[in-house]
């Protein structure tokens, strides 16, 4: 990072400081799917949502808000088993569990790092948090604002 980028960076969590009390740190998270088991244990913790996979497990997941998902629903019919063109899909339950990826002093930098890793990230999303009771964290920024 060049002294251009951490003026900048100073000069946004100065406007921050002037707007609100409450020291930000964005942080930003993806979601990882995982397979729920048959008891529902743990579903009650997180959102689940069904997906539909190729039964051998290779290829790509089919997501409720994807064109191909409302075809294979459509084709099942109501069951969790489906066959077209050869190809065996099973309709599964999966947790969808928030996975911390990393944190930025602003907004605009976590929506950077985002467009920047969005091939690799899995519904990337962005939550607030306060800096209120970590000390390291609040001294780097406290740096950052009083140095440049």
């Amino acid at each position: 990072m060049s002294l251009v980028n951490l003026t900048e960076t100073a000069t946004e969590l100065k406007r921050l400081n002037d707007v609100s009390s409450y020291r930000q740190l964005f942080c930003v998270y993806e979601i990882d799917l995982v397979c729920a088991n048959e008891e529902g244990r743990f579903s009650s913790f997180y959102k689940t949502e069904d997906i539909w996979l190729l039964d051998d497990g290779e290829g790509d997941t089919y997501e409720d808000w994807e064109d191909r998902f409302t075809a294979l629903e459509e084709i099942a019919d109501g069951a969790n088993e489906v066959k077209v063109n050869d190809d065996e899909y099973i309709k599964l339950t999966v947790m969808l569990v928030p996975k911390f990826v990393t944190a930025c002093f602003t907004h605009e930098a976590a929506t950077a790092y985002i467009e920047c890793s969005k091939y690799r990230l899995n519904r990337p999303y962005i939550e607030t948090t306060n800096l209120k009771q970590n000390a390291e964290m609040l001294g780097i920024r406290n740096f950052i604002t009083d140095t440049f």
